[in-house]
């Protein structure tokens, strides 16, 4: 079931910014895909990122470099501004 809501935001100097509020449960862990609407073999992962104390209300996080509590797992690869992009909360 769906535990969460994530989007993705730019902070005042255009950097991508995560976004997700948790709705019940918890989340430890983020995704980022392009090329399809849920991770699939064909889908490609951008970044990836965790955190060591789940998630259970609201949170943002820079994407490029990871922070408020998120680490970065995999680096961030260049955004394309005519591409979507999904971002997927897991535990």
């Amino acid at each position: 079931p769906v535990g969460a809501v994530t989007g993705i935001s730019v902070t005042a100097d255009g950097q991508p910014l995560g976004v997700m509020l948790v709705c019940h449960g918890h989340i430890d862990s983020a995704n980022l895909y392009t090329d399809g609407d849920k991770p699939s073999a064909e889908s490609k992962t951008v970044g990836t990122w965790s955190r060591s104390e789940p998630v259970t209300g609201f949170t943002t996080w820079p994407l490029g470099v990871g922070d408020e509590g998120w680490s970065l797992d995999k680096p961030l690869r260049s955004l394309d501004p005519d591409r979507t992009y999904t971002l997927y909360g897991a535990t």
